[in-house]
């Protein structure tokens, strides 16, 4: 009778724990950027339920994800219309050296 009991605790356990473990395992994944992550919804138990609505939660953050890099690159396209002299180009690989900041500095006293 004890054995039964030890068994049907070990598989209770096991049963809670692993839908729970795979949850953290998403949540991590998600923490990471990973938003496409997504955890196997199983059963009829509160588990699951949570399971469900992180997948709904994850799908949201994909969703909105996406919507701000359309943003961004239209934001971006509309600025390089409106400052044609900007030229798109990316202000991060240009150089600063001490003669172009000087050069630059320069030309805005003018």
């Amino acid at each position: 009778m004890v054995l039964v009991a030890i068994l049907f605790g070990y598989f209770f356990a096991v049963g809670i724990s692993t839908p729970i473990r795979s949850l953290a395992a998403s949540t991590r994944a998600i923490s990471r950027g990973e938003f496409h992550q997504r955890t196997p919804v199983r059963g009829a138990t509160e588990i699951s339920e949570l399971a469900e609505n992180f997948n709904l939660m994850a799908s949201d953050i994909e969703e909105y994800i996406e919507k701000l890099k359309e943003a961004a690159e239209e934001n971006r396209e509309l600025f390089i219309r409106l400052h044609p002299h900007a030229g798109g180009r990316d202000r991060r690989k240009r150089t600063r050296t001490p003669e172009a900041i000087r050069a630059a500095w320069q030309s805005i006293r003018r």
